[in-house]
Order: C-alpha cells, then structure tokens, then sequence
C-alpha cells in the first residue's frame, strides 16, 4: 500500500499557530478514510464535518485539505465542495486506473459544517485537513468554478504560453493579490509540466504540475495575480489545460505570495533513500521573513523506483500519520501543500520508498514574533567543529578560536569508565578515563549531511571491547554521551517546564559478554532536590527490572536526589539499529507526568523556578569479562537544547 493502512482520526493532535484573521495551520489530521468501510461507488458522495472538530472553530470560512484517491478501479475526478452547495463542474483529482492520486486544495466550508467529495468512478477517499481560515479571514472562498479550459479552442503547443483573466471576473475582486486554482492537463501528448506565474513577471524555474503521457493530471496552486489581474500558464509540452478557480486572497490578508523559486533539489546529491527525512530553511530565508508560520509549496517525487508516498511537516514534530504526496514508480508526481513552519524556520519531508524531492515555494502567511521552539544550546553542525572533553588537555579534544569562537558555549563529549561501586579503576580522582584510554576507545569526524540537508560533519565514538582488554576490566560499566552540560562551560538552558531535546541518532551495538544500551537524559534541580531523568531508547541484554508500570524502570529517591529511568519503547521513543533516526524529546512535558504520577517528588508549580544543568545522548556498556565483551557505536548530529 502506497498510504498507511489505519485510521488516526481519534489520536490527531492540533497544534494551532494563529487566531483571528488569516490562515491557521494544523498537525494534519485524518478526518475521513473510506477503507475503514466500503468503497464508494461511481457517481457517489461523500460528506464529512471538518469545522467545529479537531481543534478547527465552527466559524471556519475554509479549511485546506489534501485529498487522496486510493485504488481507483477506473479512470475518474473527485470533486471536493461545500455541503449545501450544487456539484461544481470542475474536478480536484484526477486519477488513473490503479493508482493513488493526491491533491492539496482549499475548500469552503459548507453547511453543517461539512464538505463533499464527489467520486466520478469507484474509488477509496482519504481526507486530510493541514489547516482552516477563520470568520474575520481575508482569504475569500468561492464555490469551485471552471476558468478557462482550452479543449474549447485550440490545443496549446509545446513551448506555448497563455495568460487569464482572474481577478474583476466570476465574483473575483479587483484587489484580489492571490488565486486558489485548481490546474490540470488533459490528454498529454507526451510527459512534461505546466507552470502558472504571475503575469509581468519572468517565467520561474519551477512547474505547477508534473504530467504523463495520456494521463490527465491536476494539482492545486496559490497564484500571485499579475498584470491585468491575470495569471499565465507555460506548457512545456503541448497539452489542453484547465483552470479552475476556489478563491481569492484580499488585500488585507497575512498571505504573501512570490515568485515560485526552488528550495531543494536532491538530483544534485544522493537519492534520498527509504526512510529518510530531510529538512530546508523556509523561514528566513528567500524573501520569507523569520516570522512566516506557513509556507505554500510545491513538492515533487522524481523518478521514483516504487509505489511510495510523501510526508511534508514542521521541523521539531512527530511525523504525523497522513500523506502530503502519492508517487508511482517511473512517474514524476508533484502537489500543492500548505506546511507549517517548525523549529528555526525549517519544515521536513519524510519518504517511504527511495526518490528525488523537489521543493517550489510560492508563497508564506506571516505570524507574530512568536515561534514553536527556541533553541539554547551551541549546534556544531550550523557552522563549527566544536567538540571538547570535560577535561582540558585530554586526547581528541577539539577546542580554538576558530571553531568554538564563543567563550563557555562548547560542546562537551563526556567519557567515563566506572568500575561497579566506583572503586579500583586507573584513572583521574573523578573516575572518568582519557579518551582513547589503552586504545579501546575512539573518536572521530565523519562527513554528514544532516536530516536539515545540511553538509557538516557527524561525530562518532567507537569501542572495539569484543577484540581488545577494557582498560577497567570485567564488571565495568562505560558510558559515552554528546551533552551540553552548565558545569562542562554549556548552557545557558530553558528551565525544566520549557525543555526540550532534538537530535539525530544512528547507533548499533555488539553485545558479546555483557550488555549495551543507549539513552537520553536530563539533568537538573528544583525545589532543593537534584533530578536525572533517563530513557532507554535501544538495550541489548541489558537485564533491567521492571515495576508495575511498563514505562518506568526504576524510581530512585534519595535525600537530596532523585533518579528515573523509563522504557523508550514503551513511551514510544525508540532508535532502530543502523538507521539514522530524528528524534524529539519533550522533557517538559515527561517532568510533569511524572511528577502527576508521582514518581517525582516536588510540585509542578516550582519547574519554572528550577534549572536544568545539562542534556545529552549516550550509550553505555556493561561489560562482564575484560575481554571479548561489549562494544557500541553512536553518531548523533544536530544535537539540540530547545525550549517549547
């Protein structure tokens, strides 16, 4: 199956960015998928409530979708429109026999507030919701109607350009400064793409929509109106097109359009292959000022080798369970979406099976100062190889002016080897070890690029215990962490209501004569107590004892301290084995249900007032021989200290 096979319209999660006038984005959220039941038949209608739900007000104008015909037994359109109103003339999606076919689109919202999709022929309905404009809105839905359709006249060639009319037609205003269009090409003479842009303007360097050879093909777009009050549409190859039109944005709206420019194109680079995400600057970046909430793009599957699907969503979120963009292998696809701006500006595309990405954006809706995350500790992979051990001096410690330019904002990679009840081990008073200690350990740079795109370099730490004698000996516990610690020269940090971790984590391990793990943690105090909080994010043979809750270890309190440790994968936190994996970890809101349920001790109220000293991503080993016993491998990349 090319889209997943469950229903998430219970457990969706609305994470609203603006009230009031103009567009508020949304965590996409399931609000309708016939697989559940059966499937609808040709000329059927479907009608779902989208206003008043899921965190959407009841006074929403228009709510922006992306909709999804799932293994259609014929060729057909769906049609998606207000409840209430009469079936508009003009199509959504166009799909092929077989073949799931998406569509980003606004709708208005109808009565009941409600919409309907129409099924031209026989065809499973996905609807996903990304978002809503509100009563006071300067965005103007209208019931869909059809522009302009050249099957009317001639037959554009390739090569050729034609300029419409929107605005002061069909109820469009004057002042209109954006259209809402649906654009399809109808019986493609040959693979290639259309191109809407404003008119006046130069022709972009991006496509509208990606078509096949024979195949009718549609894809929503947010237009800049032009010259005239008019758009132009670029056929590269020749191909009938149609426009229809949904909406318009006045001049009071917080939506801006530009001219389409290119993001991303991985075709330069390596294929992204199965699994991956990769993430862009918007926000800041080309005309989008840092205060943009939400981007309209174009994203497009090039090339793909299998049946897969598309992902686009804020950076510093959990990938949430819908598709943005349905692929065929061998066949270029590409839809419109409305993405909301996560962490530092940056949204995410996640792929299922291995393909090249394009990213169009055409446009951002502008917010208050206000942003989802702010980050607080040093990110090295930005600019700078900046890494350090807790002791000056030691091996491998990676340390100047020129990489680490800002006096006490140094990474700090920690390595301790502990023998069990911390006696009898070689080294300094602290019971850490030099790193490279008898040649069991070891640090080094790897070229990376990051799940942000980014070309930087990956730190790695190695043991190899299986072939050599660890320095301490057998019945020893090791651990090696990439932290941002106050008292290693780290900081400053949010307090521990605001926390928040980001990274990007491979790691495998190889557990011969003991055990091995790897974990997440956070360190600080508050109400006069010391607090470190840790999560098992992969074990092997580790051994740890459970108590009645699945979740949690162990709790541990002791007069002036008090240590949890919890089960990653019973919290739905994991890192698989040699694959590169993002991850997010709200401390904040674990502090507090913990606190709730009683495994901390201390009131909620006093988080704001605590400190948090340090966060960081480690693996430790349990060796039980000296020899032939654990080793482990951790990169991490992008490591993050973030408040919400």
């Amino acid at each position: 199956m090319e889209l997943e096979d469950e229903n998430y319209e219970d457990d969706s999660v609305v994470i609203t960015l603006s009230n009031g006038a103009g567009f508020s984005s949304v965590r996409p959220v399931r609000r309708l998928d016939t697989r559940a039941n059966s499937m609808p038949s040709s000329g059927d209608t479907v009608c779902v409530q989208v206003a008043g739900r899921d965190g959407i007000p009841s006074t929403a104008q228009a709510v922006a979708i992306n909709l999804t015909a799932v293994t259609p037994t014929g060729n057909g359109f769906l049609v998606a429109y207000p409840k209430g109103s009469s079936r508009p003339n003009t199509s959504s999606v166009n799909y092929a026999a077989g073949k799931n076919t998406a569509n980003g689109t606004l709708v208005k919202v109808g009565s009941n507030a409600s919409i309907c999709v129409y099924v031209q022929t026989a065809a499973h309905v996905i609807v996903d919701v990304t978002g809503y404009f509100g009563s006071d809105t300067a965005f103007s839905p209208v019931a869909p109607y059809r522009r302009h359709d050249t099957r009317d006249n001639s037959r554009p060639g390739a090569g050729a350009t034609k300029c419409i009319q929107i605005a002061g037609k069909n109820g469009i205003h004057t002042s209109a400064t954006a259209v809402a269009i649906n654009l399809t090409a109808v019986s493609p003479g040959a693979n290639g793409y259309l191109a809407a842009y404003p008119k006046g303007s130069s022709r972009p360097a991006t496509s509208t929509v990606n078509y096949t050879a024979d195949q009718n093909t549609a894809n929503s777009a947010l237009v800049q109106v032009g010259d005239d009050g008019s758009i132009c549409v670029y056929n590269h190859t020749a191909t009938d097109f149609i426009v229809d039109v949904s909406g318009y944005f006045g001049i009071a709206s917080d939506y801006s359009s530009l001219r389409p420019y290119r993001k991303l194109d991985t075709r330069s680079g390596g294929i992204p292959g199965s699994g991956t995400v990769r993430c862009v600057q918007v926000a800041g970046k080309n005309g989008v000022p840092n205060t943009a909430k939400a981007v309209a793009v174009n994203l497009t599957a090039v090339g793909p080798a299998a049946n897969g699907f598309m992902v686009a969503f804020p950076e510093g979120t959990t990938r949430p369970q819908t598709s943005t963009l349905n692929y065929t292998a061998g066949q270029t696809t590409a839809n419109n979406a409305i993405v909301q701006v996560g962490n530092e500006g940056y949204i995410c595309v996640y792929v299922h099976t291995a393909v090249d990405i394009i990213i169009d954006v055409s446009g951002f809706w502008n917010g208050d100062s206000t942003t989802a995350f702010k980050t607080w500790g040093w990110d090295y992979n930005l600019n700078h190889r900046c890494v350090q051990s807790p002791f000056p001096g030691q091996e491998n410690s990676f340390a100047d002016a020129s990489d680490c330019p800002t006096a006490g904002r140094n990474w700090a990679v920690a390595v301790q080897a502990e023998k069990t009840l911390q006696n009898g081990c070689v080294g300094p008073a602290s019971q850490s070890l030099p790193i490279n200690a008898g040649g069991a350990l070891n640090l080094f740079w790897a070229p990376h690029q990051d799940e942000m795109g980014r070309s930087n370099w990956s730190v790695a730490l190695k043991t190899d215990w299986q072939n050599n004698t660890h320095p301490c000996g057998g019945g020893t516990y090791t651990w090696y962490a990439f932290m941002d610690h106050r008292h290693h020269g780290g900081g400053p940090f949010p307090s521990p209501a605001d926390a928040v971790f980001h990274g990007t984590v491979w790691y495998d391990d190889w557990a011969t004569n003991g055990g091995s793990r790897v974990i997440a943690g956070w360190s600080g105090e508050w109400d006069g107590k010391g607090v470190l909080l840790e999560i098992d994010l992969q074990s092997t043979n580790w051994d740890d004892g459970f108590p009645n809750v699945p979740d949690i270890i162990q709790a541990i309190d002791h007069a002036n301290f008090q240590w949890v440790q919890m089960d990653g994968k019973a919290m739905g936190l994991t890192v698989p084995r040699r694959q590169e994996t993002s991850i997010t970890i709200h401390w904040h809101e674990i502090i507090r249900d913990l606190i709730a349920r009683k495994y901390l001790k201390g009131p909620s109220g006093k988080l704001k007032d605590g400190q948090t000293s340090g966060m960081s991503i480690a693996t430790e080993v349990r060796n039980d021989t000296a020899t032939n016993a654990a080793s482990a491998e951790l990169r991490v990349s992008n490591f993050r200290v973030l408040s919400r």
